[in-house]
């Protein structure tokens, strides 16, 4: 595709962790973990990182390069070019590879799930540690069921960075980046299965269906952000004519449902309603100039909510027959 090139892809940065906890006792959590590991985390980061008890961030004489307001408040600079008209960022963590349809853990079992830290959250690791070490001590869900943090490691090598009682939390030589991503065969077919909820708008309403140019614009906005605020490089990409490019590719065959999800807030104590689609579609078309961004996408999710583990994709290809 001569109209947008992906090299600049190359600038993203990120870490893909596996947490394991080993459950002290018995008890109920609930049955999507990335609202109760979410909520949970921002309780415990903010406990962790806060030198000032006031009320409200917003009054905090430290509030500039406080990691809590950077990872999960994070707000525009005022001399930032983008999004000068929006009180808020993307969250620069994706929870995923979650636990989820079951309700109760076991005295002594290990649980493994995943967390992605996006360009400058990386320095915050320690602090992350700390956090899901106090959460541990509060215990999660419920029925607060007590836990440890048994390891943190690198998912991409497994290389263990936090062994439970470790004075010092090391980072890896090497972060993750697009290049380490393996590319699928260019094949005539793309397939991709919605793992969990993905909650997207367009022109002003819940997009109930995925056309291929859809998926583009919004990979296209997500990323470009995260770069922008998180990694601090600017993407010099095409956007009008990657997306009238994305438009000749064309949906094949579409098995996607809507999947209606909620959680109270901790904050406000409102119910909030946060549906969106799972299942898989297949795309046939000029899809291939696509595959970096799309693989980048798999790895930092897509759409709304994603600090919960929502916008989760898989990609195949394949032949007709």
């Amino acid at each position: 595709m001569e109209s947008c090139r992906w090299n600049s892809l190359d600038e993203l940065y990120w870490l893909e962790l596996t947490f394991r906890l080993c459950f002290l006792e018995r008890g109920r959590i609930g049955r999507w973990w990335g609202n109760v590991l979410r909520g949970g985390l921002g309780r415990a980061l903010r406990r962790v990182c806060c030198g000032w008890r006031g009320a409200e961030c917003a009054a905090c004489p430290f509030r500039q390069g406080c990691p809590y307001l950077s990872i999960f408040e994070p707000r525009p600079v005022a001399h930032a070019a983008r999004m000068r008209k929006y009180n808020a960022i993307p969250r620069p963590f994706v929870f995923t590879r979650l636990t989820s349809g079951r309700d109760e853990v076991g005295r002594g079992e290990q649980v493994d799930f995943g967390l992605t830290l996006v360009g400058s959250a990386v320095r915050w690791l320690p602090h992350f540690v700390a956090a899901f070490n106090l959460l541990g001590e509060w215990g999660l869900g419920r029925d607060r069921v007590r836990f440890r943090v048994e390891r943190v490691s690198h998912r991409r090598n497994g290389v263990t960075l936090y062994r439970d009682g470790d004075e010092l939390i090391k980072l890896p030589e090497r972060l993750d980046r697009p290049e380490d991503l393996p590319l699928l065969p260019r094949r005539e077919i793309l397939g991709v299965h919605l793992i969990t909820p993905l909650r997207i708008k367009y022109q002003g309403h819940l997009a109930t269906s995925l056309p291929f140019h859809l998926l583009v614009r919004n990979l296209l906005r997500r990323l470009s952000l995260l770069a922008y605020f998180h990694c601090g490089v600017e993407l010099a990409w095409d956007f009008r004519g990657a997306i009238g490019q994305a438009e000749q590719v064309k949906v094949l065959s579409s098995h996607v449902e809507w999947r209606e999800w909620g959680r109270r807030s901790g904050r406000s104590g409102q119910y909030m309603r946060l549906g969106g689609l799972v299942g898989e579609i297949r795309y046939v078309g000029p899809w291939h100039s696509f595959l970096p961004l799309l693989a980048v996408g798999s790895r930092l999710h897509l759409g709304k909510a994603v600090s919960f583990g929502f916008g989760r994709y898989q990609l195949w290809s394949e032949d007709t027959r």
